[in-house]
């Protein structure tokens, strides 16, 4: 039952260390207490009475920890896993090419598993630096819109203030000319309209190289 319980355990444990499930462990120092409690488990299974067989367990072991440690943490636990398990199987009684071969398959399997976790490291560090480079990319953009927008409409509606404002004070002195500045204010608004169509054309126009 002791066996039993421990193995359940184990298996458990190293699922919950795995994705997807392994995405709700956020903290790393669960995933290294988790770490350590397979290293627990598959020892308490072969203490207890489990079968030789059960040594198998601790290449889950440094699978998972080369796969969720970071590269020397990784490097230290699969080779000193390597050298518990070379150690008990020798003093168990096993012939040196069985021993061998289980030491073998634990080092294997943590250093590809280390590479597979590396890998994928390396992948969410590049789509965190691409979301961060795409969102400065529409910070900027919308930025240098804001810039050309000032530029094309700033002076323009500053004449068409200036011009009304003379307008609506020459309308009972002068009316030809606040005619003759209302007719301007409205150029300078045609003007200031085909700037404006003409700036976000350029803005949706794909580059040869965007397309």
């Amino acid at each position: 039952a002791a066996v039993c319980t421990c193995f359940t355990a184990f298996v458990v444990l190293y699922l919950s260390l795995l994705p997807p499930a392994q995405s709700f462990i956020c903290d790393f120092r669960l995933t290294v207490l988790g770490i350590a409690g397979l290293a627990v488990l598959a020892t308490a299974t072969l203490a207890l009475g489990g079968p030789k067989s059960c040594a198998a367990l601790f290449v889950y072991l440094v699978a998972a920890a080369g796969m969720l440690l970071p590269g020397r943490l990784a490097l230290a636990v699969i080779a000193a896993t390597a050298l518990g398990v070379g150690i008990a199987a020798t003093s168990m009684g096993a012939n040196s090419s069985a021993s061998g071969s289980l030491v073998l398959s634990v080092v294997a399997i943590g250093l590809m598993m280390g590479a597979f976790g590396r890998q994928i490291r390396t992948n969410q560090d590049l789509r965190s630096a691409r979301e961060e480079l795409a969102g400065m990319a529409v910070a900027e953009e919308r930025l240098r819109i804001a810039r050309d927008l000032h530029d094309l409409l700033g002076h323009s509606l500053s004449i068409v203030a200036l011009k009304t404002e003379l307008a609506g004070k020459l309308l009972e002195r002068d009316a030809e000319r606040a005619a003759a500045e209302l007719a301007d204010v409205q150029d300078v608004a045609r003007r200031a309209l085909a700037e404006v169509r003409e700036a976000v054309q350029g803005y949706r126009r794909l580059a040869l190289k965007d397309a």
